[in-house]
């Protein structure tokens, strides 16, 4: 009996590694089979990996990749996204826990653009192509050592011709977990190369009124847990969110947490948030991702 013993246990241990299908809707929350949009399956691999597959409903992948966390934090390897057709959509490079390399395709297999990273995961270059395969835009990043919050950026945008349309250069400080673009210098041209006036490559998205309003706002509905007062538990949280195309502020989570009551109340708070004005990219409206620090402090 000891040994089917032991083969039954082996066999429950294999099995007990593929986890069950989960399904999720297009905003990527949690759903039911009948409202999902895809579904997801978690495994272990024989490196000791968590490998991650997730499936349109007709069972065409969507993704695939892996991590050393059960969680998909400390991801590895070649990581790559489908388009419902069964076509590369997105393939993505980790080396050492870092992003390295991002690549972007049409539906038609053509590049559509390619993002480099430094060692410590921070872009250093990005490039977009028309479909006829032409650049069209080349984005480069400088970083300071001295000061990590803050970098340079140089955006060149070219027209399908292959005629210059613009260059901006770009100072970027991100202190306090915001970005900020401030605008060194700017030039733009029409496609026969006359100059023509300026609109800014890049812009940040903007609460109503400016950061000083946003400040205002955080401290005229933030409300201290009573728990926290009493106990006189104070610190900083660190909520994440994005701005998307049409200003809503989505996919809010907590990024760094001093205590659960806290947190709960930095979340309530950006949950109130009105409608942003959204940030745009080569004169396009784009999702832009946030962090923002909320201080809980006795006066």
């Amino acid at each position: 009996m000891k040994p089917y013993f032991l083969l039954f246990f082996f066999m429950f241990s294999l099995l007990s590694l593929a986890q069950k299908k989960t399904y999720y809707n297009e905003l990527g929350e949690r759903a039911r089979k009948k409202k999902a949009t895809y579904y997801k399956e978690l495994s272990k691999t024989e490196d000791n990996l968590w490998k991650m597959e997730q499936f349109y409903m007709s069972g065409t992948p969507k993704f695939i990749g892996y991590a050393k966390k059960k969680d998909f934090k400390g991801k590895v390897g070649t990581h790559l996204t489908y388009y419902s057709s069964g076509k590369l959509k997105i393939k993505r490079i980790y080396k050492k826990e870092k992003i390295s390399l991002k690549e972007a395709y049409y539906e038609s297999s053509k590049i559509k653009s390619t993002a480099t990273y430094n060692d410590f995961g921070w872009k250093s270059n990005v490039k977009s192509f028309y479909e006829s395969g032409k650049l069209e835009t080349d984005v480069s990043y400088e970083y300071s050592f001295e000061d990590k919050d803050t970098r340079t950026i140089i955006a060149i945008s070219y027209y399908e011709n292959g005629q210059l349309k613009q260059r901006d250069e770009y100072i970027q400080d991100k202190k306090g977990g915001t970005r900020n673009h401030q605008l060194i210098s700017g030039v733009q041209y029409d496609e026969e190369g006359n100059q023509i006036p300026h609109i800014p490559f890049m812009t940040v998205p903007k609460f109503p009124g400016g950061n000083k309003l946003l400040y205002m706002f955080i401290k005229a509905n933030l409300k201290y847990p009573k728990t926290a007062k009493k106990e006189k538990i104070q610190g900083k949280i660190l909520v994440g969110f994005v701005v998307n195309k049409n200003g809503k502020v989505e996919k809010i989570r907590v990024l760094k947490s001093e205590d659960h009551d806290l947190e709960k109340e930095a979340l309530r708070v950006v949950n109130l948030m009105p409608d942003w004005t959204p940030g745009t990219y080569n004169g396009k409206k784009v999702s832009v991702p946030f962090a923002l620090p909320i201080n809980f402090k006795f006066r």
